[in-house]
Parts: structure tokens; sequence; C-alpha cells
């Protein structure tokens, strides 16, 4: 993207004079084009990993620049999938089934069973599909800034922090197994 986008009045809207990205929730910040999710995309360092089969099905992966971690210290990629179907979904590794993100509302429905011979009603849940691209993307982009960025889940995790909070675990679970105790002023170890 051209320099001259970035310095224009759309940059004026997300970012601070130093060009770092305003963290306040105001809805005059909410994102309403695509144009405006591409560009805060590219100021994240939020891109397209779309492999060629994925983009033939019509989908597309997005991967944030940082990592979720967890608790053991392990790091992976966050990334998000828009799909011609309609849905946008968290497609994340450290998820076991893709996460779907879009929003959702309660439909009642009736049945007729032919076992009791009467109806019955229930209610469920169904989500709205966004059946346009730009509206996808549009969604996606809010989505990952009020999820990701401005909750503060994300952490980004260099190899020193990982051995750090590698090695304190280890120090952690190490330090359970020893029992000391003092007795008149001498210290002895009982593991």
């Amino acid at each position: 993207m051209s320099s001259n986008l970035i310095s224009g009045t759309m940059s004026n809207r997300y970012l601070d004079q130093s060009g770092r990205l305003i963290p306040i929730k105001k809805k005059n910040m909410e994102i309403k084009t695509k144009n405006e999710a591409l560009m805060i995309f590219e100021l994240l360092g939020i891109k397209d990993v779309s492999s060629k089969r994925q983009v033939k099905n019509g989908t597309t992966v997005y991967e944030l620049p940082v990592k979720w971690m967890n608790s053991r210290g392990d790091a992976s990629a966050v990334r998000y999938a828009t799909y011609e179907s309609g849905y946008v979904r968290n497609v994340s590794p450290w998820n076991s089934t893709a996460w779907q993100i879009n929003k959702r509302y309660e439909s009642k429905e009736k049945y007729w069973s032919t076992h009791c011979k009467k109806y019955f009603s229930n209610s469920r849940y169904k989500r709205i599909l966004i059946n346009n691209e730009d509206d996808r993307l549009v969604y996606l982009a809010n989505y990952v800034l009020k999820n990701d960025y401005r909750k503060g889940n994300l952490n980004v995790v260099d190899e020193w922090t990982k051995e750090c909070i590698s090695d304190s675990h280890y120090k952690l679970h190490q330090a359970k197994n020893d029992i000391k105790v003092i007795i008149n002023g001498h210290r002895y170890n009982l593991s």
C-alpha cells in the first residue's frame, strides 16, 4: 500500500502522532469499508496466508503477526478465515475445530413427530451468514480489533521469553517434589 494512503486522512482515525494504533473503544473507530480493513491489516501486519486450493475454493486465511501462548509456553499463530459460503471462523492451530465467529440468532421451529403423533417445538441458534466478500473482510477486521488487540489477549512471544517461562515452569514442578524442613536452625532435605 502506498505511503500517501497511510499518511492521508484515514490514518488519523487509527494512528496517533508517532504512528501507533490508537487503543480506544469508540464507536467512530469502527471499520466500515474494505479499503479501511485492508489498511488496518497492513498497519497491524496481518497477512493473507491462503493456499492455492483455498483461494480456488473461495476461502481467504489471514494470520496475525502475534502468537497465542498456552500455559506450557508453546506459541502458535492466530489465524482467521473467511469462506465464500458466508462463514468467518477462527482456524488457529490450537483450536480443535474451526471456531465460528459469525453472529447468531435464535430460531424457533415446530416439527411433527410420527412416533408421538403430535407437534413439538424447539429453539436453536443459527449463524448469520455474510454473503458479500467485502462485508466479511470488514466484519473480520472489526472482530480482530475488538477481541484480540483492544482486549490484549495476544502476546508477542520471542524465544528468550519462551525459554524463561519453560525454565520457571520446570523449576516450579521440581520444587514441588523437594520437601525441606528446618529443625533447630538446621535445614534438612527429605526428598
